[in-house]
């Protein structure tokens, strides 16, 4: 009974863990985009600040 239950819990957080990790990559996607696109325009190397 107690294996099943933490099995499940254990599923649970996996779960939850996924769906945030889902919902974070759009953003940074597009965060990773802007400071590229700022570093192209400017013609600063990668790794020089924000």
């Amino acid at each position: 009974m107690l294996f099943a239950v933490t099995m499940w819990l254990l599923a649970d957080n996996v779960l939850a863990a996924g769906f945030v990790f889902l919902g974070s990559l759009p953003g940074l996607a597009v965060r990773t985009g802007v400071v590229a696109a700022r570093h192209a325009k400017t013609g600063a190397p990668l790794g020089s600040g924000p």
